[in-house]
Formats: structure tokens, C-alpha cells, sequence
């Protein structure tokens, strides 16, 4: 059986970090378990999702770690910053899903199906068209953490930034590697994603 922390979400969630959002601490473990749970309360999301990847218009924090375990399976395509509409057709595809926050929300397509993550872990907010509906994520599904935290992790792909996909064992080596001191990949934006991960991972 297939270790859990050889996936990234696991992984962070087993380092058991704190992440600041706005003014509350934030256990990363609580924004991992947030996502599975939306996935159990919101059977429209997954429908629609299907298995396509799921497109992030998000910046590095708690929101971010949601949407990345929500892609768990999928495969997370993020963009740093908000999309023009074009962009995000062509990286969701017809029917997009979009997660992202407000100011991502208002620039998204008119048909997409945009889930704001303002508020996670506590709720989230699904956008459908005109209709809104709000999901609380308070009580959480519970996440099995047991594991080998230095697991290799899965070559499946987990993470795409600027159209290259990376698996879940590249991220977890970089990220690795930067706790002992390596140097980060030279190519932005995934330099800043592995240096602030790394922030999150113990130290070797």
C-alpha cells in the first residue's frame, strides 16, 4: 500500500506548520482537511470537476493549501496571479472550475464555476452563475497521517506552474532539499513555491 505522506498535502499536513491568514493562525493540517471536506459537501464540485486538474488563481497561504488538496488526484494548475478570461478557458477547459478569492472571482468567465476560499478553512463559497451557496468546513473529515515522513513521493503529477507539470516526488525532493540548505530552482515562480513549502516542512 502506497505510503499517504508521499503525497505533498499529506506531507505538509503530517509537518503539522502554522500558517498566518490575515490575523489568525492557521494549522496547515486544518486547510488540508478543509479541502477533502469540501469535496464530501459539494457534489455539484465534483461532478463538474470530473478528473480534470483543478485551476488555482491563488496566492501562497491557507487558501492555497485547500485548493491543493482539493486537486488531490487531479492535479493542481496554478497561476499566481488573477486570469483574464482567455487564460482561464485555456487551462480549464469548456466549463471552468476556478478557486480562487474575491478579487480572482471577479475576473473569472461568466459560465465558470468559481469556488472563493476567502474563508477557509472555516466555509467556502460556491459561485454558480447567480447563485451562491456557502459550505461550512468547521468540522472537518478526518485525515490519515500516518506514514513515513521521509517517503519518496508518487510520480503522479501534483502541481502545474506556467504549463509544466511536477510531480509529487520532484516538489517533496526540492522541498526537502531546501530544508538541508540546497539551492532553490532557478526558474520563477516555482522558486518562491519551494521556498516558502520548505518553510512548512520540519528540518531534517
Amino acid at each position: 500500500m502506497s505510503d499517504p505522506l508521499a503525497l505533498l498535502p499529506y506531507a505538509l499536513a503530517a509537518a503539522d506548520a502554522v500558517v498566518m491568514h490575515g490575523t489568525r493562525a492557521v494549522a496547515v493540517r486544518a486547510a488540508v482537511a478543509a479541502g477533502f471536506t469540501l469535496l464530501q459537501r459539494a457534489p455539484v464540485l465534483v461532478r463538474t470537476l470530473g478528473v480534470q486538474p483543478v485551476t488555482a488563481c491563488l496566492p501562497l497561504g491557507v487558501p492555497w493549501i485547500t485548493a491543493l488538496a482539493i486537486s488531490d488526484g487531479r492535479g493542481l494548475a496554478w497561476v499566481p496571479s488573477v486570469l483574464d478570461p482567455s487564460t482561464l478557458r485555456a487551462s480549464a477547459g469548456a466549463r471552468p472550475v476556478l478557486f480562487t478569492d474575491a478579487a480572482g472571482g471577479a475576473m473569472a468567465p461568466a459560465d465558470a464555476l468559481i469556488v472563493l476560499l476567502d474563508d477557509a478553512p472555516r466555509s467556502a463559497t460556491i459561485r454558480d452563475g447567480t447563485h451562491e451557496h456557502r459550505i461550512d468546513l468547521g468540522s472537518h473529515v478526518g485525515i490519515d497521517l500516518t506514514g513515513d515522513p521521509a517517503a519518496e513521493g508518487r510520480e503522479e503529477r501534483c502541481l502545474s506552474v506556467e504549463g509544466r507539470w511536477y510531480s509529487h516526488r520532484e516538489l517533496l525532493r526540492a522541498v526537502r532539499g531546501a530544508v538541508r540548505g540546497a539551492p532553490l530552482p532557478e526558474a520563477p515562480p516555482i522558486d518562491t513555491l519551494v521556498g516558502w513549502l520548505a518553510t512548512l516542512m520540519p528540518a531534517a
